[in-house]
């Protein structure tokens, strides 16, 4: 694992470079070159079991797609390092993806940002079971979940919110609580 963190440490992103891809890392986590990523707009990473810290990625300033998945080690999208800083976090994101996630529990190690995912208009959540959002959703127009448990996911209250959201989409797996049927049948625009 060492290797790999530091073979991977050394390397530094082509300044032009949009789209970063990452499957099979078997390191805890990976510090890249942030100032040669300045121009990345897409990020996929994936199948890398032990990966547990995210770089800041939040503070990439034309990311639009972040799309994780069979992160097993995963718990927190931001870390609390990055909630100081000055500017909004994830600026520009439009569309997130989260699958095979279990042991992710929120976007934040710490805290709240109230500038954070401000242009996200696409989520979608598969099997992450621990999840708990609570805040970062009233942009989001189309909602799409698979294997959640709803109740635990989205707390009581928490759905009535989402006032930009148009589309609501439930694959097989998707549990409700009572009171949450009646939060989704309060919202006007599905």
């Amino acid at each position: 694992m060492k290797e790999e963190e530091k073979v991977l440490d050394t390397l530094e992103p082509h300044p032009n470079m949009v789209t970063l891809e990452i499957h099979g890392f078997r390191g805890r986590e990976l510090a890249l070159c942030m100032k040669c990523m300045k121009n990345i707009t897409r990020i996929y990473i994936g199948n890398c079991r032990n990966y547990r810290y995210l770089s800041p990625l939040g503070n990439l300033p034309l990311l639009k797609l972040l799309r994780l998945y069979s992160l097993e080690a995963l718990e927190y999208i931001v870390e609390e390092n990055e909630v100081g800083c000055e500017t909004a976090i994830f600026p520009l994101l439009e569309e997130i993806i989260l699958e095979r996630l279990p042991n992710l529990k929120g976007w934040l190690n710490e805290g709240e940002v109230v500038e954070m995912l401000s242009n996200l208009k696409f989520l979608r959540i598969i099997d992450c079971e621990s999840l708990r959002v609570t805040s970062g959703l009233n942009p989001v127009t189309r909602l799409e979940l698979e294997n959640c448990r709803i109740g635990s996911s989205f707390p009581e209250g928490s759905l009535r919110y989402l006032t930009a959201l148009q589309e609501l989409v439930l694959f097989e797996g998707v549990e409700f609580e009572d009171v949450l049927v009646e939060e989704i049948k309060n919202l006007h625009r599905l």
